[in-house]
C-alpha cells in the first residue's frame, strides 16, 4: 500500500484482519481513510501524521486491536474535516492535540473513552457536530463549546457537568437541527 502514493480514498471494511501497515503514511495524497468493521491487530500507526491532506477519517465499528487511545499524531492532520471513531473499542482519553485540527467540522466518538474533555476542543471554531455519547468523559461543558457553527451536540451517558451558556442556548433555540441530550 505504501507504493500507492497517489491514492486518494482507502476504504476497507469486513476485510482487515492483521496489522494496519505503517507505510500508510506514504500515501501522501490520501483524502479519505475508512477502516470500519475490521479486526486490526494494531493501533493506527504513528505514520498517520504524514497524511497532511486527509479530510475524512472513519475508524468505526472495529473490533479490539485499534489501540486504547486516539493517537495524538492525528493532531498533525490539519486538513481533517471529519473524524468518526464510533464503537471502535477505544478506552483512553481524547488527546488535547484534537484541538489543533482547525478544519474539523464533525467529531463523533461513542466508544468507551474516559478522562476530561480537553479544553482545546474550544479551539475548533468550524465544529458543527460533536457527538460524544456513551463514553465516560468528564469535564465542564462551558469550556468545550465555543464554535458559533455548532448544529448538533450530543453528550448523554457521560459525566459532563456545567450548564449551557445563555448566548449559546439562544442561538441553538433558533436552529431547528440542534439536538442537545441531557447530562447524566
Amino acid at each position: 500500500i505504501g507504493q500507492l502514493t497517489q491514492l486518494k480514498v482507502l476504504r476497507v471494511s469486513y476485510q482487515l484482519v492483521g496489522s494496519i501497515p505503517t507505510h500508510i503514511g506514504n500515501c501522501s495524497e490520501l483524502k479519505k481513510l475508512e477502516l470500519y468493521n475490521n479486526a486490526p491487530s494494531n493501533a493506527l500507526p504513528t505514520e498517520i501524521k504524514k497524511l497532511e491532506k486527509l479530510k475524512i477519517l472513519s475508524l468505526s465499528w472495529n473490533e479490539e486491536g485499534m489501540g486504547e487511545t486516539i493517537p495524538s499524531e492525528l493532531g498533525s492532520c490539519h486538513s481533517l474535516e471529519e473524524m468518526h471513531l464510533d464503537n471502535s473499542k477505544l478506552i483512553g482519553t481524547i488527546p488535547s492535540e484534537v484541538g489543533t485540527l482547525s478544519n474539523l467540522e464533525i467529531f463523533t466518538a461513542f466508544s468507551e473513552l474516559t478522562g476530561s474533555l480537553p479544553s482545546t476542543i474550544s479551539r475548533l471554531s468550524l465544529l458543527k457536530i460533536l457527538n460524544i455519547v456513551n463514553n465516560r468523559l468528564s469535564g465542564d461543558l462551558l469550556t468545550t463549546l465555543n464554535s458559533t457553527l455548532l448544529e448538533h451536540v450530543l453528550f448523554s451517558y457521560n459525566r459532563i457537568s456545567g450548564s449551557i451558556p445563555t448566548e449559546i442556548e439562544f442561538r441553538w433555540a433558533s436552529t431547528p437541527k440542534i439536538i442537545v441530550r441531557s447530562l447524566e
